[in-house]
């Protein structure tokens, strides 16, 4: 009897399970391909939520942004802050894209007066993509010195560097335009008495000669107005000196016995290029006088050259100024 019982009880669950297998096989088969699609799609839903699971860095060297400060105010310190280290929280996928130089803080300095001000720093300076949350900026604040901005006229000065070769010279020299205008926080400008040049190098030149340069303000802050080109004319010449010489004798036109001078000897003072003045001889000039008609006349006397010099050595003085020339003849008489 019981194993007649167990026999319908198979039967029926054959039945049963055989139905089951039909319907679910005819369910599956049934918009196949829709069924695929919405597979994939679940498959693709899980992993880009398995993907948004929040993580937090830290962003080293993140710029600041000094914006809308008045064009009439400047910052003057050297010393505020120019970099912060921020610390975000957001999805992986996002911070995993996230670099310190695509992130700026922005700080807004439209209401800011001049005086030392103390500017903090907050999430929302932070300029972020969508979804990524401050944390934490550090350090939180920056210190500022804002000025008031004025324009002032300085003095352009040309800067040598170098000798010129020996026996030569920087006779002139000429500056245009002579004076710029600068721009600047009140007290960076106040520092500021002249303009310096890029430097001029003198080595090797013996003939005048132009350059054109750029004023060399080491103050970054301090603006140059026109940024004008500034020109330099230098002259280059020999060195002229002078140079005395004593005990010329003094020789009579044409020569006679019967005449004296006096004093017989004179001093000259020359001028000229240093490299021909130091190189020339007492013996080397001459000193005359012509013979007058009067019987005694005071005679200014000629200085001669050799004729190599004649063009560059000038004579300056000659002492005395004036030679007496007479006649013996005449002397004896009286």
């Amino acid at each position: 009897m019981k194993l007649q019982s167990l026999q319908i009880f198979y039967e029926k669950m054959k039945v049963f399970f055989v139905a089951l297998a039909e319907a679910s096989w005819e369910y599956l088969s049934e918009n196949i391909g829709l069924k695929i699609i919405a597979f994939i799609i679940a498959v693709a839903l899980w992993g880009a939520v398995s993907k948004q699971e929040t993580a937090q860095i830290t962003l080293q060297n993140v710029r600041l942004e000094y914006a809308n400060l008045p064009e009439e105010l400047d910052i003057s310190n050297s010393d505020f802050l120019e970099s912060a280290t921020v610390r975000v929280r957001g999805s992986k996928d996002l911070l995993e894209k996230l670099r310190s130089e695509g992130v700026t803080i922005r700080v807004d300095l439209t209401q800011t007066k001049p005086g030392e001000r103390v500017v903090q720093l907050s999430a929302t300076d932070v300029l972020l993509p969508a979804n990524i949350e401050v944390i934490d900026i550090e350090p939180q604040r920056t210190h500022l010195t804002i000025e008031r901005v004025i324009e002032r006229q300085v003095k352009v000065v040309p800067r040598f560097i170098g000798d010129v070769p020996k026996d030569y010279e920087m006779t002139s020299y000429s500056v245009a335009p002579s004076s710029i205008t600068i721009k600047g926080a009140e007290s960076r400008v106040g520092l500021i008495e002249e303009a310096p040049t890029e430097t001029i190098r003198l080595t090797d030149h013996r003939s005048n000669f132009v350059e054109r340069l750029n004023i060399d303000i080491k103050d970054l802050k301090v603006k140059i107005l026109g940024s004008p080109a500034i020109e330099v004319r230098v002259q280059i010449g020999q060195i002229r000196t002078e140079r005395s010489i004593d005990n010329i004798k003094v020789k009579l036109l044409p020569p006679n016995s019967k005449v004296k001078l006096k004093p017989s000897v004179v001093r000259i003072e020359v001028e000229g290029l240093r490299s021909l003045i130091t190189e020339l001889k007492p013996e080397e000039v001459s000193a005359f006088v012509d013979m007058p008609e009067d019987e005694s006349l005071q005679v200014t006397p000629r200085i001669m050259l050799p004729p190599t010099l004649i063009n560059d050595v000038k004579i300056k003085r000659i002492d005395p100024p004036q030679i007496e020339v007479r006649s013996l003849d005449q002397k004896r008489r009286k």
